[in-house]
């Protein structure tokens, strides 16, 4: 299993490991999670991988991803890569190796409020890599190693997912089932199902 170790301060509480959860063809994996209950709810870290830490300004790489503007993932706007692919294999997180990250802590309470955030620069050691379909297939098996965690990472999906559709958005993510909406709206099977 992985460990994280912060690059400044110190670690807040004793952290889950890492899991990135992506399709099973992912190539730039650029985020992970890490949830642990609390009395009052959760405490949540998102990781985001800090691209910025290994692209100088004024690069060619910074240059080419000014002028690509963004990563599209299909739809209406087809697949292209902000960054060359050099770049992006240098910077994404992965299994087995340190990358540099962006740490997101969050307190999350029982009804979906966000009640205290903080970021800064982590370092990521080999986070797991899961599909949609191996974190469901975990979160329905109690036997699962990771099914604790993973339910923990469920439920504040599901909370969080709720409070939006209170708030008036329109957003599906069924992991059990397989279904979701894109970030065009439109509803779509997940990949690894």
């Amino acid at each position: 299993m992985s460990r994280v170790q912060f690059t400044a301060g110190s670690p807040v509480g004793a952290l889950t490991d890492p899991v990135m959860i992506d399709s099973k063809d992912t190539v730039d994996r650029d985020d992970a999670i890490a949830v642990r209950p609390t009395s009052d709810g959760w405490r949540l870290t998102v990781y985001v991988a800090d691209v910025a830490s290994g692209v100088a300004l004024g690069s060619d790489a910074d240059r080419e991803a000014l002028r690509r503007r963004e990563s599209a993932y299909g739809g209406w706007r087809g697949r292209a890569k902000m960054l060359p692919r050099p770049v992006e294999d240098r910077l994404t997180l992965a299994p087995g190796r340190a990358c540099p990250a962006l740490a997101v802590h969050m307190k999350i309470g029982r009804d979906g409020s966000v009640n205290h955030v903080e970021v800064e620069r982590a370092t990521v050691r080999g986070a797991l890599a899961m599909d949609h379909a191996e974190v469901a297939a975990a979160v329905r098996n109690s036997d699962h190693p990771l099914h604790d965690g993973l339910r923990q990472a469920a439920a504040v999906s599901e909370v969080l997912l709720a409070r939006r559709r209170e708030h008036g958005a329109l957003a599906l993510y069924d992991l059990l089932s397989g279904w979701a909406t894109d970030e065009d709206g439109t509803v779509v099977r997940l990949a690894s199902f």
